[in-house]
């Protein structure tokens, strides 16, 4: 996950959690976190661990992520003479 690919950024304001991406080693501490908390809304909360916990929390935009995916394309349809 590190460094971060081109388009991903750290943003200071919630992410809107659409999709989120852990670490697997770090998801049953998340669980128990959100567990603990109850209620609120999911990126906000994910940011409070992070800021707590001094994790880095990053956003990617779709139009990095849909430009990332096309040069991945290209690169193995170019490999495979597809």
């Amino acid at each position: 996950m590190l460094p971060p690919s081109p388009g991903a950024f750290q943003e200071l304001f919630g992410g809107c959690s659409q999709a989120m991406i852990f670490p697997r080693e770090r998801v049953l501490g998340l669980i128990e976190f959100l567990e603990k908390k109850g209620k609120g809304q999911v990126d906000l909360l994910l940011k409070d661990l992070a800021n707590g916990e001094g994790f880095d929390t990053y956003a990617l935009y779709p139009v990095q992520a849909l430009r990332q995916f096309e040069e991945q394309r290209s690169k193995r349809h170019k490999l495979c003479g597809a």
